[in-house]
Parts: structure tokens; sequence; C-alpha cells
């Protein structure tokens, strides 16, 4: 919700935005002037060999049609994690408006402007500088400000490879369902895609009416303040990965650095999917990750012990709307009786296979059904789920599930358990995203079902805050499981079914082989080395 004393609220997140929105300009100002440095004298030379013009025009189109979070994840082997990354996809994005209308400007130049300046005595440098570029000024400033309002647009997604900027705000808020906190990042960056439109019309109308030594020297002074602010500070300290949505929960970073009475650590954030490869890269030195997640064996990490017990554990359950249970009487008993079958252990098993022997989840996930369905007695017929699969256009039963190797394992379980036992059609909708689209498209009806952590649920839907008495039903996992069973019926006639078995609590990681952590295995001996 929307916080009421607007002012207040704003002034308890001043000095993150204002860090936010210099880190957003900067991203934008570093990819904008190498896309002028270079796309303008590309384009200046690729006027003498048309054929090769279009071929670079096509390259650049190219390119803009691939999609902001896939560009970016392809700078992150080239630049690795981080403002680099950021920046290169940036500047990719900025070059074809820059060359476009640079070719386009220099080329809409009357033949007889020209032919007049030639007839006067210039030279092909004269006439560039004093009658050519003035001329297509406008045209090539229009790219500029088209590359400009694009890259403050794009650069929001570069908080998700670490690169910080306004776009944190919108990934914590929509992690946490916080339309405030979207609305802090959503709304400055408009603002700022109108003030670096307008400053650059600014610009392009104080270029036309000054002499361009003035110009080109204002050039290379203001190039020389970026770069001088981009240049990179040391800093010893140790930096921590932190998912998207950590810091702003009521279990996140302040809350933890309280109870372990830690200092201010320096952070960044990113997707939580690259947070593992990123401490094994060394591109971070400490993680917060999932306590399940199969690539903590895999890339060689280790947790680090919670040894005061701070991070709640987030039992996973089944959420389903009360109708589906109307329509289908036997679906629950079947349900219910996953009460306890995916352990912890059994889950990393599953993520394993599935991370690091590169098992399909559907494989994986009938695997686990064939074996555990003999012991249980459940008549689950394998040929029957994959028959089923054929039959995608009518389901009577649609499950969700969130991004992560988890969601869509446990999402493939319940499919097949559905199309195998019994006589209904089950079909899974994938990569619905966070809590809150899950929460809402069960809502709405576009779901009847999804796998769910009642962590989540309560800092995420019922917005349980950071106070003692909250802090404790989050530990409490009866007591939690109780009241949301209880409040999901009510408000929304949603049942909360039996726990699957295991808890995908936040855990503190580090590479096992690091020797500044040799004597680091709680967070308490974290807390004391961070305060040496």
């Amino acid at each position: 919700m929307i916080p009421s004393d607007f002012a207040d609220f704003l002034a308890a997140h001043r000095p993150e935005l204002l860090e936010r929105t210099l880190e957003h300009i900067e991203l934008v100002a570093l990819a904008l002037l190498a896309a002028v440095a270079l796309g303008m004298p590309l384009a200046i030379a690729l006027r003498r060999s048309r054929p090769l013009a279009t071929a670079f025009l096509g390259a650049a189109s190219v390119v803009q049609t691939i999609p902001s979070i896939a560009l970016l994840s392809l700078m992150l082997p080239l630049f690795g994690l981080g403002r680099n990354s950021a920046v290169a996809a940036l500047f990719l994005y900025a070059l074809l408006p820059v060359i476009r209308n640079t070719l386009v400007g220099l080329d809409g130049v009357s033949a007889s402007v020209v032919d007049t300046a030639r007839a006067m005595g210039m030279n092909r440098l004269q006439l560039f500088w004093t009658v050519e570029l003035p001329l297509a000024l406008p045209t090539i400033f229009a790219g500029l400000r088209t590359a400009a309002v694009i890259n403050v647009g794009v650069a929001t997604l570069s908080a998700l490879v670490g690169a910080g900027g306004l776009g944190v705000f919108i990934f914590r808020g929509i992690a946490n369902n916080q339309p405030s906190i979207v609305l802090l990042g959503a709304v400055p960056a408009a603002l700022l895609a109108l003030v670096i439109d307008a400053l650059l019309g600014l610009a392009e109308r104080t270029l036309l009416r000054h002499t361009w030594r003035v110009a080109t020297i204002s050039a290379l002074l203001l190039s020389g303040c970026l770069f001088a602010v981009w240049r990179p500070i040391p800093n010893d300290a140790l930096l921590f990965g932190f998912p998207t949505g950590f810091v702003q929960r009521p279990d996140g970073y302040e809350a933890w650095r309280q109870h372990y009475q830690l200092p201010a650590v320096r952070y960044t954030e990113f997707d939580v999917n690259l947070l593992y490869n990123s401490l094994r890269t060394d591109e971070i030195d400490v993680a917060c990750g999932s306590a399940i997640d199969g690539r903590i064996d895999m890339f060689g990490l280790r947790v680090v012990e919670d040894d005061r017990g701070f991070f709640p554990h987030y039992d996973a359950a089944v959420l389903a709307r009360q109708q589906l249970f109307e329509r289908i009487p036997g679906l629950r008993p079947l349900l219910e009786k996953l009460n306890g079958a995916l352990t912890t252990q059994t889950m990393r098993r599953l993520i394993r296979r599935v991370e690091q022997d590169g098992q399909t989840n559907e494989a994986v996930a009938r695997a686990f059904l064939r074996d555990w369905t003999k012991t249980t007695g459940i008549n689950w017929e394998e040929a029957r789920a994959i028959a089923k699969r054929i039959d995608t256009d009518s389901p009577d039963i649609v499950i969700g599930a969130k991004t992560s190797t988890a969601q869509y394992i446990m999402g493939r379980i319940l499919e097949q358990l559905i199309d195998g036992s019994t006589g209904w059609n089950a079909r899974l909708n994938a990569s619905l995203g966070s809590t809150a689209i899950c929460f809402a498209s069960l809502q709405r009806g576009d779901i009847d079902l999804y796998p769910e952590y009642n962590g989540m649920l309560a800092v995420t839907i019922f917005h349980i805050g950071a106070e003692a008495a909250a802090m404790q039903r989050l530990r409490d996992a009866d007591q939690l499981n109780s009241w949301l069973r209880t409040e999901l019926a009510l408000q929304y006639r949603f049942d909360w079914l039996s726990p699957l078995g295991f808890s995908n609590t936040y855990a503190l990681l580090v590479r096992d082989d690091d020797p500044r952590f040799d004597n680091v295995r709680t967070m308490s001996e974290l807390s004391e080395l961070l305060r040496r």
C-alpha cells in the first residue's frame, strides 16, 4: 500500500533515493557518451560506403530486437557482474539511433547548399564543420534524445545484474508486493527521462547559437567529469550479494544486521539466480541465498550457521482455491499425502539433478513420483501421466509456479501426480515471477493452486512487520501455519495445505576454499570478523 504520509515516506528513503538516482544517471551518461564517441565518427565514415552503412544499420537494428534482459545476460560472461555489463548493454541499445540519425542528418543537407559552400572555396573539413554538421544537428540530437530516453527505461533492468540504479526500488517492490517502493523507482525514472530529454533539447539550442570551439571544450570537460566520477574507488571491505527484495523485508538486511549487531556492510542486489555463480567467481565475497539450492554443493560453497536463529523457516506447502476442492472433492486428500514427502535433503537432491546433471524438471519430478508412490500405496500410472501431457488445450486444473528450480520441480510433481492418479487433466503455468503475481493469479482464478512458502505469504501478502511479536510468529512454524490457514480462509477463501517437508529459508554462503573464512563457521563469528 502507498503510505498516507508520502512526505515522511520520501524523507525516510531520501539518502538511498539520491544514491540510486545518481547511479542511474551514471549508467545512462556513460552508455550515451560511449555511443556518441563511437557512433558519430562511425556514421561519418560510413557515408563513403552505402552498402557498408546498410550492413552496420542492419546489425544495430538486430541488437535492438534482443530483449533487454537477454542482452544483459549476454554481457555477463564478457564483463562480469555490475556496472560494466549494464553500460555495455545500454551502449549497444544507444548505437542505432545515434548512427542512423547522424547518417540521415548529414545526407539530408541540401546538395545546392553543399555546392555553394564548395564554390566559396571551402575544403572538405570546413564544409563538414561549418555547413553539414550544423544543419544536421537537429536530426542528430533527435537520435541522441531517443537513445537517452530508451536507456533511462532499460537501465531500470540493470538492477538485476547488480548495477544499481532506480530499478533496485522497482524490483524490491515487486518482490515484496509494495507498490509504494515500486513507485519510488518508477516515478523518478520517468521524471529523469523527461529531464534528460529537456536538457538535450537545451544543449541542441545552445550549440546552434555558440561556436563549435566552445561546444567542443564543454563536451570534453563534461566527459572528463563523468569519467572521473566513474573511475572505481578501491574498497577492501567484504562485498555481500543480496537477492532482490531482501533489503526491504522485515526479516531482511536491517533486522539481520541488528540481530547480530553487525556494522553496516557493503552490498549489492541482483537476481537470486546470479548469486551463486557470482560467489563462485569471486565477484562477491558473501551471498545470501537459499538453503536448499543445489548449487551450494556444486560450486563448493558453505553455509554460515545461523547460530542465533534469526532467519525464519520458510516451510513449503500448497496454496489452493477452496472452489477447486468443492469442484473436485477427492483432490485435497491426494495432495495432503505429500505432507512431509519433500524433505530438505530430498529437495536438494532433486534440484542438483536439474542444475548439475542437466535433467529436465519433468523427468526429475516423474522419477520422484515413481519411487514415492510405491511407498504410499497411491495408484499412480506413469504412462497415464505422460499421455495426458499431449492434451494441453483444455486443462481441468491449472497449477502455478514461480521462477526457481524448486518451484518448477514442485509444480511438475503436482501436475504429474494429478495426471497419473486421477481422471483430471492438470497443466503447469510456470514462470509467474513473484509471490504477489502468483497470489493475484490465484485470486483472479487464472490458476487453481501453486506451491508457496509460509514466510513469503506472511511478509508479502499480510505485510508482517519487523516487530518482535511479528518476528516470533515467523519463527514459530506451527503458529504461523495455523494463523495463515485461518486468515487465508476468512479473507480469500484459500486453503493452506499441510507442509511438504522442507524449508526454503535464507542462508548466508561463502566459498569453502576462501581463507578469509577459515575460522568463520557461524554468523556470530562473521560479526566479529566484520567489526575488526
